[in-house]
Parts: C-alpha cells; structure tokens; sequence
C-alpha cells in the first residue's frame, strides 16, 4: 500500500478553528507518525501551538504529480518560517526541497521540514520571545 496526502478537502476539514475561540489544540488519537492520519494529527497540532503564540499563518496544499507537497508560512510581527511538510515516512520530495531553498536563499525567512515527531522543537521555536526586526536563517 502507497501512502499519499489526504484529500485537501478532507485537510481542510479536520483542521477548522473551534469556533468558539478556544485556542487549545485538538487532539487526535495517532498509533504511529507513519500513517496519514498522523499528518491531520500534525497539522492541528501546529495550527494549535501556532495560535497559543501569536503566530498567523496559512498552508497550501497540492496532491499531485511531481510538485506534490504541503507547506505552511508562519508569520508573526517580522518573523517569517517556511515549513514544508513530508509524506509521513517519506522524505520531501524534490519540489518541496526546492522550495525550501528559494525561501532560505531570500536571508529574511526560516525554513523548517517538520513532522509529527519535531512537536517538542517546533512547540520551542514557536514559543521564543517576538525577534523585532531580525531574521534568522535555519539550518
């Protein structure tokens, strides 16, 4: 069995904000950060962790062919991270590494891949105090 992205429909529904104003994350029981249902339970986790710290952001999603891949721009005040995001279990594919380093080449943005198990580093970059006017590049 191949594993592929869920359907951006089926993204977009499992990741609407509660609309109450809760800013907790939803969670999502995952037996393991190989399956798909691991990606959906990744991305409310970001989104979560995203808006418990001031960040502003938004994802674009394309399911086929070769430029197949999910990445997500967080911004918040002049900080700007681009996050490209794999298959589970797979690493990025060539468009997704392109991508990375057409925004890492700018200076002004930091690049992450991140998955379901990055969660303890991504809760820490997120949570660093606001950086005015500075930019730092990722390795």
């Amino acid at each position: 069995m191949s594993l592929r992205y869920p359907s951006e429909a089926a993204l977009r529904k499992s990741l609407n904000i509660v609309r109450d104003g809760s800013k907790e994350p939803r969670t999502s029981p995952v037996a393991s950060p190989e399956t798909p249902d691991a990606l959906t339970a990744f991305l409310e986790a970001l989104q979560g962790i995203a808006i418990q710290n001031a960040w502003s952001g938004q994802w674009s999603f394309n399911g086929r062919g070769s430029d197949a891949g999910l990445h997500c721009l967080l911004v918040r005040d002049t900080e700007i991270l681009y996050v490209e995001i794999p298959l589970p279990g797979h690493p990025l594919r060539p468009s997704q590494v392109r991508d990375s380093q057409r925004w890492q080449a700018t200076g002004k943005v930091e690049v992450y891949a991140w998955t379901l198990a990055d969660l303890p580093a991504i809760t820490q970059r997120l949570a660093l105090p606001r950086r005015e006017g500075r930019h730092v590049r990722a390795e």
